[in-house]
């Protein structure tokens, strides 16, 4: 069984992450080739990643929406912009199946 994370970092060899219904973790990091199991939510993962990247996830959406005019589902949000990570949302985050797809 692979280990579960407590906290996951979001860096350039990060791919994917994908929400899942478990008890005992919330997420799947693809990463590499590998999978990486996490308790903690993908949205709090993105949130986490914004925050070190400088800015609030709310910030970071209302500037999506202010730079591209839509007020809702945003193509892609940037997470870290040093790092040149952003990310595309695959489904709602209110949805238990969300996903997220990093792009670097």
């Amino acid at each position: 069984m692979n280990q579960i994370l407590n906290f996951y970092e979001i860096n350039p060899q990060t791919q994917a992450i994908l929400s899942v219904a478990e008890i005992e973790y919330s997420a799947i990091v693809l990463e590499d080739g590998k999978e990486i199991l996490v308790r903690k939510t993908p949205l709090q993962l993105i949130k986490a990643a914004c925050l070190e990247g400088g800015a609030s996830y709310e910030g970071r959406r209302k500037a999506v929406s202010h730079l591209t005019g839509r007020s809702k589902r945003y193509p892609f949000q940037s997470i870290h912009e040093e790092r040149s990570s952003h990310f595309l949302l695959i489904h709602l985050p209110r949805l238990s199946a969300t996903g997220f797809s990093i792009i670097t």
